[in-house]
């Protein structure tokens, strides 16, 4: 198949964005079909699944990008890192999901509910895997027709699950999209790229640990914080409102996600750019992105909240309106800490990111536990955005404290020359 010569970063934000798009209907289906209560069970299972999908990849997935990009390893050897990364990480996914099931005393829909979408969180781990090295190896166009047939057969069987009223059957939808994307993906490495089959090396698994694992830590953080609010909603109210939240939150987290696929479409560009010390239109970007989103949140949130839920998931969900005002403006926050955290990331300053996701996570749970109680959804959201804001400033501060310091040494080389000249 032909494809047109476009960047390689525009087709990464074309399989990004097809994934986005029909991870959003889906959601949007069965919020419809099934109801608030039914959604409460839908929006807990995927949230307690994003909590363990920190473990799935532990922070490696940026790092084994870099590695491959950079071509300083054997590319089977980081896919059997990644690889033994994505094993142990399961392992503890699944001893949570048991402990989590058994302490919280989840009815039977809830605990099938969560094993569904475990399973699809292992699959789609092992998807990742290959996409580091596509993503790395500029191969996004060969990814594209994966990932629109992976979506095709996800919908089908969501908008199925939906007319039957079987919550099992839409989950399911998540486990036969992410087997469909993990073989085709598969395919595209092992044809085009090199032979698909890990070869471990002691040295590259540790390379690649030291570095992810910095990251890791920051995920457990990141991911409490910005996915505790569900799982403490689920646990102190109603299934309803669970599902008004969830909603929200999901109709937002495309905003969110839509600034991660931007972020991971130009990664590469910004690490090449930063090696060379050019100042290129994607790393332009990195800034001008985000304050771009920001000014459209803010106006969505101010504006067109009411209309937002109205049309995609009906009158029905009306209590959800003034929580998706909250997470629109914290979703400029995110967005923006999303791209701090690959700035800092790419110029190697990783071990900042733990730190402003601990402080974040602690700011968030606290408040979600005085909070929740008294104003439900709205106190979740708020605690939320108050987590956000924090965040951004220690990221921000320390990429301000990187330029100031680049700025310096470059002074000091300066003056050097000159004292070695006279």
């Amino acid at each position: 198949m032909r494809f047109p010569k476009l960047p390689p970063s525009v087709y990464t934000m074309c399989v990004q964005g097809t994934e986005l798009v029909s991870t959003m209907v889906a959601w949007i289906v069965v919020a419809r079909m099934l109801g608030p209560d039914a959604m409460g069970d839908y929006v807990f299972a995927f949230a307690l699944a994003a909590v363990l999908s920190l473990f799935i990849h532990f922070g490696t997935g940026e790092i084994a990008i870099r590695m491959y990009a950079l071509e300083k390893e054997n590319p089977q050897e980081i896919l059997a890192g990644t690889l033994v990364v994505w094993l142990a990480g399961s392992v503890i996914a699944v001893l949570i999901a048991t402990v989590v099931g058994v302490v919280m005393g989840l009815t039977s829909q809830s605990f099938v509910a969560v094993w569904l979408v475990l399973a699809s969180l292992l699959v789609n781990g092992i998807s990742m895997l290959f996409q580091h090295a596509i993503l790395a190896l500029a191969s996004s166009h060969r990814d594209l027709p994966v990932m629109i047939i992976s979506r095709v057969v996800l919908l089908a069987i969501v908008v199925w699950g939906g007319l039957e009223k079987n919550l099992y059957l839409a989950i399911s939808a998540s486990v036969a999209g992410a087997a469909v994307l993990t073989l085709g993906r598969a395919f595209v490495v092992n044809k085009y790229l090199f032979t698909a089959w890990p070869r471990f090396s002691k040295s590259t698994l540790l390379k690649l640990w030291r570095s992810g694992s910095k990251l890791g830590i920051g995920s457990v953080f990141g991911v409490i914080s910005v996915r505790s609010d569900a799982l403490l909603l689920k646990y102190l109210t109603t299934n309803a409102i669970v599902g008004y939240y969830g909603i929200a939150f999901k109709v937002v987290s495309a905003v969110v996600q839509g600034s991660l696929n931007v972020s991971t479409a130009l990664y590469p560009g910004l690490l090449r750019a930063i090696e060379d010390d050019r100042m290129t239109l994607g790393r332009r970007l990195f800034v001008l992105f985000p304050v771009g989103v920001v000014i459209c949140v803010v106006f969505a949130a101010i504006f067109l909240a009411d209309v937002i839920i109205n049309v995609l998931v009906g009158p029905e969900y009306a209590p959800a309106i003034p929580i998706i005002r909250i997470l629109l403006v914290t979703a400029g926050f995110h967005c923006i800490h999303v791209f701090a955290n690959t700035y800092l990331i790419a110029i190697g300053m990783e071990k900042v990111v733990p730190w402003s996701h601990g402080v974040s996570a602690t700011i968030n749970l606290t408040l979600n536990i005085l909070l929740i109680p008294l104003y439900q959804g709205v106190g979740a959201a708020s605690a939320t955005l108050c987590s956000e804001t924090v965040a951004v400033g220690i990221l921000l501060s320390a990429i301000v404290v990187a330029k100031l310091k680049k700025r310096g040494r470059g002074q000091e080389k300066g003056d050097a020359s000159l004292a070695g000249a006279g």
